[in-house]
């Protein structure tokens, strides 16, 4: 896994610690969704369908890439929180 993968593992963690409830949605048998399922997350496939019917249940959509950033922004009726782990201004070339 990389550092963003890790960093989306340690914050499923967190939130857990803090007894709030979240579903992480990655490709299946992707590094990630493995290592969710391992450590006992709930983790579904990622996909649109998917994040519709997952959206029922959850409060908030938070997005850590930039296809699930293009996917958020398709879910209405929860707040999107939008994660960047580059340093270069939205917009640039």
């Amino acid at each position: 896994m990389r550092g963003g993968q890790w960093q989306v593992l340690r914050l499923v963690e967190g939130l857990a610690s803090e007894g709030i409830e979240s579903t992480l949605l990655a490709r299946k048998d992707a590094p990630l969704y493995v290592a969710a399922r391992k450590q006992g997350w709930r983790v579904e496939p990622l996909g649109l369908t998917r994040a519709v019917l997952e959206l029922r249940s959850h409060d908030l959509v938070h997005a850590h890439d930039a296809r699930t950033h293009t996917m958020g922004t398709l879910l209405r009726g929860r707040p999107l929180v939008v994660a960047r782990r580059v340093a270069f201004p939205v917009g640039s070339r």
